[in-house]
């Protein structure tokens, strides 16, 4: 409220002025703030002017109870309790304060008392030091700490008058020496400007000198720095210091001892840093001693050889715009120190090469990375090599030994046979279908598994099987367990691939319709085989073969004839047939076996095992006949008619012919002519046909084989 007031009364004290007369004119109230009052203060150190009260300079009569205000604060923090430190203001000018009475009290409410702050420049202290490696120094530093501090608006001069552009001097660069400067503060009001000339020695720091440290590499030749003398490798340093082993190496016996042998202290601690302090002390007590530290650091080779790198992870295709790679470079058998390093490294496709820096840290041996998946926008080999590495904080006096450390991140394509050639040819039912694909894939030469669906006359869904592609191309089964049904429709439909060395799976659209034929069905087969003469024609009866028409049979023989896996095609009709087993297969006499393998319909070209009712036994017996050598056809029923037994049965395609001793062909007989009764039916030889007494001779073709032709003579008597 009382700070709302105030600030009415400075933003209108005119209106406020111009209300007050006319309230006068309307009410008789006295002054009750007092009258306005001017003070000058030249003796700020008087220790009455650190407690001013302000109401007992007021003229007139004041009332108390009123409020101060500090006109030279802002309003929200003018207000005080009328008590002036003189002291604690800072510059010295002109002050002034208001003190204000509530209105309701009076109208002539507010006072203000003026305040002259003489010129006050404080007293300096006596002896006041510094030293020359100090670059900023405080000329009010110099004041009596213990008296009033000098006023803040002064100005300070140097020795020769010339005006500093502050209170800040510096004695590194003003050097060793004694210098003075005065600061003066001008006059305000009745009081005169003061001033106050302070002094200031600046002392000489000792020189410890900068250091040339020695970098070496445990691999180079250490003797030359066998006695080194630690002194050579200071520059500027005052002579006189001590120099300390801050690493124990042990090698300086004393203080005065200034010597050390590198290549000792490599062959007893290693490679490391090892720090030798050099001090010189300082022969005054304002400045401190001066030290240098001479650092001998002794690296060791870092070797790479053998490292591997490894890049995680070869991907397929399809996973390009989402996956994330990460490389290792992991040592090899000598020991990589833990610590930061630039690796550089070179990434190629095969046509464009990048290079690339990674900054990070080895640990234990291990340095990892990210690469950004932009660098592999499509399918193909990359090539990472890394060729440079650095280690940050190393003097790199020692080589590093890279050798050859690469991987290669590969981008797989997804298996893709959409647009090949699928060829499943027809097959017999009960076996197994073989596919083959080909044409235009891009399969390279590995293993793969396929998911497959079959519809149609046979169905079975998300088949799996695996095959193995050579030079882009492949064949593989259907299990005949799969397809039992013979039909033309049965679909073969692959829905995916994968390629099992890669990982990478792709959907696929091709599939092929094939046709199973019907395999021969035996299950009612029967064989019947008579016993035969050695020389006669064994006979083989089938039946129950179904609805097949022609033929065609695998056999063997084996006892006393032995023929394996004969063929032989024959015609069916009504389910049955009958075939002769070649002569040339049966020479022997005795008991043979035989076995019908397999039958093949040569429509379909399907054949079937048979099993089941698949054997016969017959013998085969040596079946000899004789020529009579005479007959007598006279009617008596006795040797009537010349004939040779068994002759049409062994040789059914034989033939007789039987001359005269004149040449003339008397009787030609065959199976269905097979005896000569003396008589001459086909030529008029004789008396009406009937043949004389005598001798006649015969011819007789077998027919058969390769058996040749007998020639023989008989006797005809009456």
């Amino acid at each position: 409220m009382i700070i709302k007031l105030l600030s009415f009364i400075k933003n209108n004290f005119i209106k406020c002025f111009i209300l007050f007369l006319f309230l006068l004119s309307s009410n008789s109230y006295s002054q009750c703030a007092g009258t306005d009052a001017i003070v000058n203060i030249c003796n700020i150190q008087d220790p009455a002017n650190k407690n001013i009260n302000l109401f007992s300079l007021l003229g007139g009569t004041p009332t108390s109870g009123g409020t101060w205000i500090d006109n030279s604060k802002p309003l929200e923090e003018s207000v005080f309790n009328g008590i002036l430190d003189a002291q604690n203001i800072k510059n010295s000018g002109v002050y002034t304060y208001t003190y204000v009475l509530n209105p309701s009290v009076c109208t002539n409410n507010t006072a203000t008392i003026t305040v002259n702050i003489g010129p006050y420049a404080g007293v300096p202290s006596p002896n006041v030091s510094t030293c020359n490696d100090v670059e900023s120094f405080n000329l009010f530093s110099i004041f009596d700490g213990t008296k009033v501090a000098p006023q803040q608006n002064g100005t300070w001069r140097d020795s020769n008058g010339i005006v500093l552009s502050g209170s800040i001097v510096n004695p590194k660069v003003l050097g060793e020496g004694n210098y003075s400067y005065t600061y003066t503060i001008p006059a305000v009001g009745s009081c005169g400007a003061q001033s106050a000339t302070v002094s200031v020695t600046v002392f000489r720091k000792p020189i410890s000198g900068v250091p040339a440290n020695l970098i070496v590499c445990s691999t180079d030749d250490l003797t030359p720095y066998k006695n080194l003398n630690l002194n050579d490798r200071l520059q500027g340093e005052d002579v006189g210091g001590r120099w300390t082993d801050l690493s124990g190496t042990n090698e300086l016996s004393s203080t005065i001892d200034n010597r050390i042998d590198v290549e000792k202290i490599y062959n007893t601690f290693g490679a490391g840093t090892y720090n030798f302090l050099y001090t010189i002390l300082s022969s005054n007590p304002i400045c401190t001693n001066a030290q240098s530290t001479f650092r001998l650091v002794i690296e060791e080779p870092i070797d790479f050889t053998g490292s591997t790198l490894t890049v995680s992870s070869d991907i397929c295709e399809n996973q390009i715009t989402t996956a994330t790679y990460t490389a290792t470079l992991r040592r090899g058998v000598k020991v990589i120190p833990n610590g930061n390093y630039d690796v550089f490294y070179s990434l190629s496709n095969g046509n464009t090469t990048k290079n690339f820096i990674v900054n990070g840290n080895f640990s234990n041996g291990n340095f990892s990375f990210n690469i950004d998946r932009i660098n592999f926008p499509s399918v193909g080999n990359y090539t990472f090599t890394i060729t440079n590495i650095i280690r940050n904080g190393s003097s790199d006096i020692c080589n590093i030994n890279v050798g050859t450390i690469s991987d290669v991140l590969t981008i797989f394509p997804l298996p893709r046979i959409d647009n090949a050639t699928l060829k499943i040819d027809p097959i017999c039912s009960g076996f197994d279908a073989k596919v083959e694909i080909s044409g235009n894939t891009n399969l390279t030469n590995g293993n793969y598994t396929i998911n497959y669906n079959l519809l149609g006359d046979n169905v079975a869904s998300n088949q799996q099987l695996n095959f193995t592609v050579t030079s882009g191309v492949t064949q593989f089964l259907i299990p005949a367990s799969l397809i039992p049904n013979s039909g033309i429709n049965t679909l073969f439909e692959i829905t995916n691939i994968v390629n099992l060395t890669t990982g990478c799976l792709n959907t696929v659209n091709l599939s092929k319709v094939f046709v199973i034929n019907p395999t021969p069905d035996v299950s009612g087969i029967s064989l019947n085989i008579n016993n035969e003469c050695l020389e006669g024609d064994t006979v083989v009866q089938l039946s129950g073969l179904g609805d097949t028409t022609n033929i065609i049979f695998d056999y063997s023989i084996t006892g006393a004839n032995v023929a394996l896996n004969q063929t032989i095609t024959a015609i069916v009709n009504s389910g049955k047939t009958s075939f002769i087993i070649p002569m040339s297969i049966l020479e022997n006499s005795g008991t043979t076996n035989f076995t019908l393998n397999s039958l093949m319909d040569s429509s379909a070209n399907c054949s079937s095992v048979i099993i089941n009712n698949n054997t016969a036994s017959f013998s085969l017996s040596n079946c000899d006949f004789f020529i009579p050598d005479g007959f007598s056809p006279n009617g008596d029923q006795v040797n009537d008619v010349f004939r040779i037994p068994k002759i049409e049965f062994i040789y059914p395609d034989f033939t007789l012919e039987i001359y005269n001793r004149y040449g003339n062909l008397m009787f030609k007989g065959n199976r269905d002519k097979p005896e000569w009764t003396g008589r001459n039916s086909d030529y008029n030889v004789g008396i009406d046909g009937i043949a004389p007494n005598g001798v006649y001779f015969y011819v007789l073709q077998f027919n058969k084989g390769d058996k040749k032709p007998v020639q023989g003579r008989l006797y005809l008597n009456r």
